[in-house]
């Protein structure tokens, strides 16, 4: 017993003597703990920092082309109504194709009806996107696809240039002069000209702000084959040409199929079922439009029931179209976007609002058509949608819904539009289309 006791008090004053040592190793080993605690923190933010690039990839840069769109959607409005003069102007709807926009093209395809109940479907683009060839500040001579109208038709031929400035034309019985800056234009009639002009390799264009549009598509009814131009559009003011080419089939009268409303497909009217990659089709080429059309008289209201399709034998949902006036003026809607958010649900559920299952409840039946409800109704359907379309789906509708914009006065929307809404729309779309395998 006194040997143990006397070992155990050994024990410990040769403890008492390493108390230097033990604090050196304690040192030490904290040290290695807080280097251990540092690399775990690196470790833990790197893989954050991972996580979040894979999840939220970055956002693509916007071709200004797309962005700017709009500017010369405004002016081929502007121009197209200013020619066409005649009172059938405003008897008859435009018709107006929507697309997505993946290249840098400026050009619209419409159908007009006339007074002489030709219907033509046109193609007008911006001529530098046609011909890339001609600069707007040269000094060449515009080189566009038309054939000259026949000599039955007594219609001028007309020689053009480019140039900055304009000034008035001065018209007399003989022969018309318009004079420009740095530029001349001359017209002639087609019986002074020789054959072998005609058949030249430098074809003339017709100015089509020189007479009504009405008038001017009549006389070339059966001269203008597919593919070739009526004539051009100018702007003065900006010195933009357009052209405007014929794409429908002079030889055959353009049957009109029946029209189909987005709404009255989704509520079950017209049996016809969509598939998920339709809608999405629909819903990305719409988001591209109001992009493109926004704040120009072409813009529509952005609802179902103003989103048409062509529904013969089949439903071409991949060639939407607007139907509208040339004799309606500009107007910025507030709630263009809420519209377009609620359509993008429509889209996702292949349902209308009108049938969610909150109209159900009295209190809601009784309020169906008060915009705030609506916009609740649409706020509860919203926290469905990352469940049925998954996260960019979802983020586009909220962007819409509660993200829009306040201001449309510059461009900055359109970036951030473009970027929050239209890219994941079309994102959507192309993860629906099936694989591409090599045989």
């Amino acid at each position: 017993m006194y040997r143990s006791y006397a070992s155990l008090q050994a024990k410990k004053i040769a403890y008492a003597f390493t108390i230097p040592q033990r604090e050196t190793l304690l040192e030490e080993l904290d040290s290695f703990n807080a280097k251990l605690e540092s690399v775990l923190v690196a470790n833990d933010r790197i893989s954050g920092l991972t996580r979040q690039s894979v999840s939220q990839p970055s956002k693509p840069r916007i071709p200004k082309s797309l962005l700017h769109f709009w500017r010369h959607a405004d002016c081929m409005f502007k121009l197209l109504s200013e020619a066409w003069t005649c009172q059938c102007k405003g008897l008859h709807c435009t018709k107006l194709w929507l697309k997505q926009r993946v290249v840098a093209t400026v050009d619209i395809k419409v159908m007009l009806q006339f007074c002489h109940g030709a219907r033509k479907c046109v193609h007008i683009q911006l001529a530098d996107d046609a011909f890339p060839g001609s600069g707007s500040n040269s000094a060449v001579s515009i080189r566009l696809p038309l054939r000259p109208i026949g000599q039955q038709n007594a219609m001028p031929s007309v020689t053009v240039q480019q140039a900055s400035c304009f000034s008035k034309a001065s018209a007399n019985s003989g022969s018309v002069t318009m004079t420009r800056v740095s530029s001349k234009v001359s017209w002639a009639s087609v019986q002074q000209q020789p054959q072998q002009q005609l058949q030249g390799s430098s074809p003339t264009i017709w100015d089509l702000s020189a007479q009504d549009l009405c008038d001017t598509i009549k006389m070339a009814d059966k001269s203008i084959g597919v593919g070739e131009c009526y004539g051009s559009l100018t702007d003065h003011s900006t010195d933009r040409c357009y052209t405007v080419s014929n794409v429908s089939d002079p030889s055959a009268s353009i049957s009109v199929a029946p029209d189909a409303k987005l709404c009255d497909i989704l509520d079950g009217s017209i049996p016809v079922i969509l598939t998920r990659m339709q809608r999405y089709s629909i819903a990305a080429t719409l988001a591209s439009s109001l992009l493109q059309l926004e704040t120009t008289p072409w813009a529509q209201s952005w609802e179902s029931r103003d989103v048409h399709f062509a529904h013969d034998a089949t439903l071409e949902y991949d060639k939407p179209f607007f139907l509208i006036r040339l004799d309606t003026t500009s107007t910025t809607k507030d709630d263009s976007f809420k519209a377009l958010g609620t359509l993008l649900l429509e889209l996702c559920f292949g349902k209308l609002l009108d049938q969610h299952v909150l109209w159900q409840q009295p209190a809601f039946a009784m309020a169906k058509t008060n915009p705030m409800v609506r916009h609740f109704v649409a706020h509860e359907w919203l926290k469905e949608v990352e469940g049925e379309a998954g996260g960019q789906y979802a983020n586009a509708v909220k962007f819409c819904l509660q993200q829009a914009p306040t201001s449309l006065k510059d461009d900055k929307w359109r970036v951030e539009f473009a970027q929050s809404v239209v890219w994941p729309l079309q994102q959507c779309h192309e993860s629906m289309q099936p694989s591409r395998r090599n045989s």
